[in-house]
């Protein structure tokens, strides 16, 4: 099966290309840090096992475990109000994120298309305008910023391509319309929709002359493939060479939605074409492609779309504030999501600490500590004291006892801690005891290695047992508010608690997690007894979650035992009654994000 990496993937075209490589028997990785996507876009592929979410930020370190076949280099936003509003996002994306993607391709001898654009004309002089022209752009122009990062984009993939012989191909895409498209993403169509369908006056800017062609989507996925699947490495036109002024398009709008609506003029925004028309002759040879979509019929579907949003009171989410969001450590992140399951819980222990859970009859069978010994050299020696051996037995017979189906980890980017779970989910399957689909989906709030900052978070999984890797499903930066967007209600049955030591976050982290905890979830935590060694630093948080939650425990063995689990009975009432009790009641000893202060009052009616 070919795996595919889409940034952009919860935006217009990247949630159409998903589609199409699920279509085509592809394993699709979703990428995109939705500061313009949406992701109800991608609602209907986070089921499906061929399907993960990502959510990053292409211009930070990219990093993806196993085989890449291809790379669809979509993130960037793409519309005039959004590039705008967030220049310097718009240059970095066509530029670092270009440069780390091209890195991604050249590391895994993956194929890379990436999105460029008609706006590298500029304000052609040239018209229908043919791949050979080099365009009319105005650098220091308020379009500059999204121009010059496309341009940049052209430039350095073909020196990727020359230079280091990466297989590259270079799309330049034309207006392009069709569901998905954002309401108020600011472009001409879905302007004119929103304001004939909500009675405002439609705005067009100048005296409507200028031109524009419009393609519908299903027909720029199909020559995206085809140029994708070509020998093609120079940039090729995809659009549809049907011209139509800004005045047209406004009155066919009108007479499709049937509104009262008048047209109104407005100054014509500075470096705004006045022309806008692929020369296609080039799809046409090469890719036997040209479109199929009259503009009626593409239209009239957009409009089902739009009359549908607006009807369910849908609002497309914009999030130009997310880098000024305060939360726990601000980092790159990574996101995914996998399907729902209910498993069988552990042994009981009728509410007792004990030394470890019994792996219900899997010891009989497996030998723990061989297991253990042929895992441990392979531990880094520099993070022997992330986690003592007893310690290392206890989660790794947590996993043996539970055979989770969903495993999920908040926590610190270690690695150990998740090498440890992948190597008991690794086990069960061995021994046929388990899915073998199962993934760690690991929420960390640190973007290196505690214990080395030259290594990456994935380090220590790849390490340790490489054929995990790609098991291994990174999010950075987590708060545990999010665990919404990626999993859904019931579905994770083994969660590790790890970091995150001071009151009121680890009570936070199991209140938001546990709508999508199965009713027999094992919860693990980490340092439940670590001695205070100041006043700077403590596990308040944790011993008093361990401590507060009345069900069944288990702990390890150590002199000091300091990991610990918690095994769910189904009541998740009462275990949020007493979550939010001990969030209210106990001594704060770190500050709560304004982010999960609204989630917490939103989603639990706690005001803190």
């Amino acid at each position: 099966m070919k795996r595919v990496l889409v940034t952009g993937a919860a935006g217009f075209l990247g949630s159409h290309l998903c589609d199409r490589f699920i279509k085509e028997g592809c394993h699709v990785i979703g990428m995109d840090n939705l500061i313009t996507g949406n992701m109800d876009n991608l609602s209907h592929l986070m089921p499906l096992p061929e399907f993960e979410f990502h959510h990053h930020d292409v211009t930070k370190y990219v990093h993806i475990p196993g085989q890449l076949d291809y790379i669809m280099h979509f993130a960037s936003p793409a519309s005039p109000i959004d590039y705008l509003k967030i220049p310097i996002q718009t240059l970095k994306v066509g530029a670092m994120g270009t440069h780390n993607l091209l890195g991604v391709a050249k590391a895994k001898k993956a194929r890379i298309l990436v999105a460029s654009t008609s706006e590298v004309y500029g304000d052609p002089l040239v018209h229908p305008q043919t791949e050979d022209y080099w365009g009319n752009v105005n650098p220091i122009g308020p379009r500059g910023v999204y121009d010059e990062a496309k341009r940049y984009m052209e430039a350095i993939t073909m020196a990727y391509h020359t230079f280091h012989g990466v297989e590259t191909r270079i799309v330049r895409i034309f207006n392009t319309y069709g569901p998905r498209m954002r309401l108020n993403d600011g472009r001409a169509l879905p302007t004119f929709f929103r304001q004939a369908m909500e009675g405002e006056d439609i705005t067009v800017f100048g005296d409507g002359s200028q031109t524009r062609s419009f393609c519908y989507v299903d027909d720029l996925v199909e020559g995206i493939y085809r140029l994708l699947l070509s020998d093609c490495h120079m940039p090729v036109n995809i659009g549809n060479p049907v011209e139509i002024t800004i005045k047209q398009l406004a009155e066919e709008v009108l007479q499709m939605t049937a509104s009262s609506s008048k047209v109104i003029y407005k100054d014509l925004p500075k470096d705004d074409p006045k022309v806008r028309q692929p020369n296609i002759t080039k799809a046409k040879e090469i890719l036997n492609w040209s479109p199929k979509f009259d503009r009626a019929k593409g239209m009239a579907l957009t409009y089902e779309y739009f009359k549908e949003k607006i009807a369910k009171g849908l609002v497309d989410p914009v999030g130009y504030e997310m880098e000024q969001t305060t939360v726990r450590k601000p980092a790159s992140t990574t996101m995914t999501m996998s399907k729902t399951t209910v498993v069988s819980p552990p042994s009981s222990n009728n509410g007792h600490f004990s030394g470890s859970t019994k792996t219900q009859g899997i010891s009989d069978t497996l030998n723990v500590d061989q297991l253990l010994a042929k895992f441990t050299p392979n531990r880094p020696s520099n993070a022997k004291g992330s986690l003592s051996h007893k310690q290392v037995k206890f989660l790794y017979e947590q996993v043996l006892a539970k055979k989770p189906k969903v495993a999920a980890e908040l926590g610190v980017a270690s690695g150990v801690s998740s090498a440890i779970i992948l190597y008991g989910l690794q086990t069960l399957k061995k021994h046929k005891l388990g899915s073998a689909n199962t993934q760690l989906h690991s929420f960390d709030i640190m973007q290196k290695c505690y214990w080395s900052d030259d290594l990456d978070v994935g380090y220590v999984v790849n390490l340790m047992i490489p054929e995990e890797a790609q098991n291994y499903i990174l999010h950075i930066p987590y708060t545990s508010v999010d665990l919404g967007k990626f999993h859904l209600p019931n579905s994770i049955d083994f969660l590790f608690i790890d970091a995150n030591h001071r009151h009121p976050w680890p009570s936070i982290d199991l209140l938001c997690a546990l709508p999508y905890l199965t009713p027999d979830a094992l919860v693990c935590l980490h340092d439940i007894n670590l001695p205070l060694m100041n006043n700077n630093f403590t596990t308040y948080g944790v011993q008093c979650l361990f401590n507060a939650v009345e069900l069944e425990k288990f702990i390890s063995t150590e002199d000091i035992p300091n990991i610990g689990s918690i095994q769910l009975d189904g009541n998740h009432k009462k275990l949020e009654s007493t979550l939010i009790d001990l969030i209210k009641n106990k001594k704060w000893e770190a500050n709560v994000d304004p982010k999960t202060k609204q989630h917490l009052l939103d989603v639990f009616g706690l005001d803190i």
